[in-house]
């Protein structure tokens, strides 16, 4: 048998080549490494649905009908992205934690991070002050804010592929 030769793809998953074959080895970091991208991507195409298509058509929304369509839309909305955005973080300080040494995994820590920051201070409070009623200059600062979201996840994404590919 010959000698085969690893390289690391990503933590925990390895292409191994050795006598006219490759093989793929993932450990059980590598499974979670590729699950934490995949909400990751997941994320990258919501943000992109929700800039380009959701948010705008909010300011076409019938008035009378908006608190109810909110509070739908906003809670819906929290049961797809919740468990993604914990995915992703938990994902992201797993790879933190076990490859310390990563500069690329502090960098995809921080920006889910500043993700999180605009989350929390920038666009649930102004969905807060929307479930009050409709408010065409709160929906415009939404869109205008969700650039932020939509830069920040677009680069992590980017980021995962690129290290995936490396």
């Amino acid at each position: 048998m010959g000698m085969k030769t690893p390289r690391e793809l990503v933590p925990g998953c390895n292409l191994v080549f050795g006598e006219g074959m490759i093989e793929v080895e993932v450990t059980a970091w590598g499974w979670w490494w590729w699950t934490h991208a995949a909400a990751t991507w997941a994320l990258v195409g919501l943000i992109w649905m929700v800039q380009g298509v959701v948010y705008p058509l909010m300011a076409r929304q019938d008035p009378g009908g908006w608190v109810v369509w909110h509070r739908d839309y906003t809670r819906r909305m929290g049961r797809v992205v919740g468990p993604l955005m914990l995915v992703e973080l938990g994902g992201a300080v797993a790879w933190g934690w076990q490859d310390p040494a990563n500069g690329w995994a502090w960098v995809a820590l921080a920006l889910v991070g500043l993700n999180w920051l605009s989350t929390v201070l920038v666009q649930v409070p102004l969905h807060r002050r929307l479930a009050q009623g409709f408010d065409a200059h709160l929906i415009r600062r939404l869109v205008i804010t969700n650039w932020v979201r939509t830069a920040l996840w677009t680069g992590r994404g980017g980021l995962l592929l690129s290290c995936a590919m490396a």
